[in-house]
């Protein structure tokens, strides 16, 4: 369950009638409110495993939204952290208009349209799922595929990104 610490934080992020609606593409992949996160900047505020919780509850509010009936394992949890932190903008919005249900569709189309785009360029993908039903997963790029050994012309993404002479740029 969450610290104190992060339940505090939690707490601070109250809602506001005037959020803008956003797009996670990672870790949601779906929608969320302005004032439901703390701005990127200060993500950092979470470690690791808050952070995962904090991505559970929004994967717990999608299925709510869905009307799936929770797990216990998720019930419990949810109660939980609705209790540690109840002002928390996230339990504001447990049903959506239908102009929010229209862009949650939308959102989660385009954002699993472009995930299957990277992955599918991607040479090794690896996927797995912790024991609260969140999965991570990991992709590995070779930049260098296909670029003749002979080739004396740096890789593209070395020729975007001008390193300096220091870390061995030119």
């Amino acid at each position: 369950m969450l610290n104190e610490e992060t339940a505090r934080f939690l707490r601070t992020l109250k809602y506001r009638a005037d959020s803008k609606r956003q797009i996670s593409i990672l870790p949601l992949g779906s929608i969320y409110w302005d004032d439901e996160l703390p701005k990127l900047g200060t993500l950092g505020v979470f470690a690791e495993p808050e952070w995962n919780e904090v991505v559970r509850a929004f994967a717990i509010r999608m299925k709510l939204w869905d009307h799936q009936v929770l797990e216990d394992s998720d019930r419990e949890f949810w109660e939980a952290l609705q209790s540690a932190a109840p002002d928390w903008a996230l339990f504001r919005r447990l049903e959506l208009s239908e102009e929010d249900r229209k862009a949650r569709v939308e959102a989660e189309e385009n954002c699993a349209k472009e995930m299957q785009e990277l992955l599918a360029s991607a040479d090794e993908v690896t996927f797995v799922t912790e024991q609260n039903g969140l999965q991570r997963f990991s992709a590995t790029f070779h930049l260098d595929k296909g670029r003749p050994r002979s080739c004396n012309s740096q890789p593209w993404w070395k020729r975007l990104i001008r390193l300096p002479k220091w870390l061995g740029g030119r």
